[in-house]
């Protein structure tokens, strides 16, 4: 018995020590990730505090939304943080506002102040739609109160007229579709969020039922061209808050002395699809009929007035929209008010007189060798090089790439002939035709054009899995890109060069990544006189390639891409570098954790 029980505390004993090594033995391999991630977690942060103090405003933010972003599945509430210092950058001080008044009117926003916050709403509302609607909300709010704030002194009757002065400024129309933007994100997670941003997109609820005079002949739309989306979106949902947001934006509508037809045919859209007969649970007879009554009173109010708008400014192709729209309305108002669509057809009459429809099977099509005859009889360079990359164009379209590239060589302007080669050289790389697409790259006049149509080919060559005439591709473009002049084209081919090699040779990558490294350090070309030297700039960089080809190596070595970014010597360029090692760190992180479960499982 003794015995016995001995031998059951081994197997015990051997039971927990085999559970026990394989957990320390996992949380051996999982340490260093996770480490990694502190790591990109606390840059990221560091990388957010420092945009904030650059100057340029359009990159502080969009640095701060995509640090945001990357911090997001780690640390919402300090991406939140983030996203809110982003976005109080972006917002009027409280001191303008109340300076607008004095200075005749608040003062119009620098035109990529409203991208910023468009970019930045679209961003946090695919993330955290109440934060979006927060910032939305503030948005509209500082709309309506630069709107108070431009108030005419003028009233007539005791009446202010702030109300009826048409809402056509450029901050109103970018306020409105910015609203839209967001809720189109939020519609199908949140429609009830979406419902509050469509409604505020519509503007302050004032009535204007009985306006002044003078304010009869004001018209400015109010409604989105996107509403009809979102209301259509909604509807597959919850069709109860789609029609009940639909039922707002008639409501504001009849509020108005004249409405811009742009806005009842937005709203015809959707009401010709939510009223179907064989749409399930349609809306409900007395709305359509609510709609179609403003329709026509509209339409009649216009066509009185002769013109389609009682002013000549506010709509020049009244007639065309009143025409439209009774087409698109005319089987709603023959099945709910058919004594209406008499009256509108006998008044718009004079409205259907369209032009004559030109048949295109009329017009005979112009072959690759009816244009190279044109091209032969044209009386100058230009007309006769247009119409021979026309035909070599045709000639590559009916996939006759011989006759597309002799043609193409008859071509006298060497930008012109570079072109079409280009479209000769992507065509045959696409089919794997290697050798002929080297010689026509090799006769490109252009230098940047050719060292970046080699590196394109060397990619065909890559998948095709031949590695060996991708990397004399690759490393030819690298030595002909360094005798290049110009920086950011020798940069940006250095780039494209180590993203190439990162898909197969590492260290190669590496030293090409050096290189491109080097040569954005170099000296920037002379600002033009009288502007202060700049960066490269945020888009620009994308373009260039540096933060794919940064993430891209991250993702296999994460310290020496880290190395090489923090070595540029431009601020900005090396923080956009970060944040694109910060990319491919985390997602090399998701890759290994995958592998993980995956091993787990089998």
């Amino acid at each position: 018995m003794l015995c016995l029980a001995f031998r059951r505390c081994a197997l015990i004993v051997v039971i927990s020590l085999s559970g026990v090594m394989p957990r320390a033995a996992w949380s051996a391999q999982n340490s260093e990730p996770r480490q990694q991630e502190s790591r990109i977690k606390w840059l990221l942060i560091d990388i957010a505090d420092s945009a904030r103090a650059s100057r340029d405003l359009a990159f502080a933010v969009r640095v701060q939304t995509h640090a945001a972003v990357l911090l997001w599945p780690q640390d919402r509430e300090c991406a939140r943080s983030i996203f809110r210092r982003a976005f109080e950058s972006l917002m009027p001080s409280q001191a303008e506002a109340e300076a607008a008044p004095e200075e005749g009117g608040a003062p119009e926003p620098a035109a990529p102040v409203s991208d910023l916050r468009a970019e930045l709403l679209n961003q946090v509302a695919g993330r955290d739609p109440e934060l979006a609607e927060e910032f939305a909300r503030r948005i509209a709010y500082a709309s309506d109160t630069r709107r108070v704030a431009a108030r005419d002194s003028r009233k007539p009757d005791g009446r202010d007229m702030t109300s009826f002065v048409p809402v056509s400024s450029r901050g109103e129309d970018e306020r409105r579709e910015l609203l839209i933007s967001v809720a189109l994100q939020v519609a199908e997670r949140d429609p009830h969020r979406a419902m509050t941003l469509g409604q505020l997109s519509l503007g302050p609820a004032v009535d204007l039922s009985n306006p002044p005079p003078g304010a009869q002949g004001l018209t400015s739309s109010i409604i989105s061209p996107k509403f009809s989306r979102l209301l259509t979106i909604m509807r597959g949902v919850d069709s109860r808050l789609a029609d009940l947001l639909f039922s707002s934006a008639v409501a504001r509508l009849e509020r108005l002395p004249l409405v811009d037809l742009d806005d009842v045919h937005t709203l015809g859209s959707y009401v010709v699809l939510a009223a179907s007969p064989s749409t399930r649970g349609a809306m409900s007879r007395s709305l359509v009929v609510r709609f179609l009554d403003l329709s026509f009173r509209q339409i009649m109010l216009q066509v009185d007035s002769g013109s389609g708008a009682p002013d000549e400014a506010a709509n020049d192709d009244g007639s065309d929209s009143i025409y439209f729209i009774v087409r698109q309305l005319s089987d709603l108002f023959a099945r709910h008010l058919p004594n209406q669509l008499a009256e509108l057809k006998s008044k718009t009459a004079q409205s259907n007189d369209s032009s004559v429809a030109i048949d295109p099977g009329s017009i005979p099509a112009s072959t690759p060798v009816d244009v190279t005859r044109e091209a032969r009889l044209a009386d100058t360079d230009g007309e006769r090089d247009a119409l021979y990359a026309r035909a070599a164009l045709g000639w590559l379209s009916a996939k006759d790439v011989n006759a597309a590239q002799a043609t193409a060589f008859k071509i006298s302007d060497a930008n012109v002939r570079d072109r079409v080669l280009i479209q000769i050289v992507r065509r045959q790389s696409a089919e794997g035709q290697i050798d002929d697409a080297v010689a026509i790259a090799r006769r490109l006049a252009s230098s940047v054009e050719r060292i970046e149509a080699t590196v394109r080919i060397a990619g065909a060559a890559l998948a095709l899995k031949d590695r060996v005439r991708a990397t004399e591709l690759l490393n030819e473009a690298e030595g002909e890109s360094v005798k290049l002049q110009a920086r950011a084209a020798r940069s940006r081919i250095l780039l494209s060069v180590a993203s190439s090699f990162s898909a197969f040779d590492l260290q190669r990558s590496f030293e090409v990544l050096q290189a491109a490294v080097k040569s954005l350090n170099g000296p920037a070309p002379a600002p033009e006189a009288g502007k202060k030297p700049q960066g490269a700039g945020f888009d620009e960089l994308y373009q260039m390639g540096l933060e794919s080809t940064f993430a891209a190596l991250a993702r296999r070595d994460f310290d020496r891409a880290l190395f090489l970014a923090q070595q540029l010597s431009d601020e900005e360029t090396s923080v956009l570098a970060q944040l694109a090692v910060c990319r491919g760190g985390l997602a090399a992180g998701r890759d290994q954790g995958q592998a993980r479960r995956n091993a787990e499982k089998e």
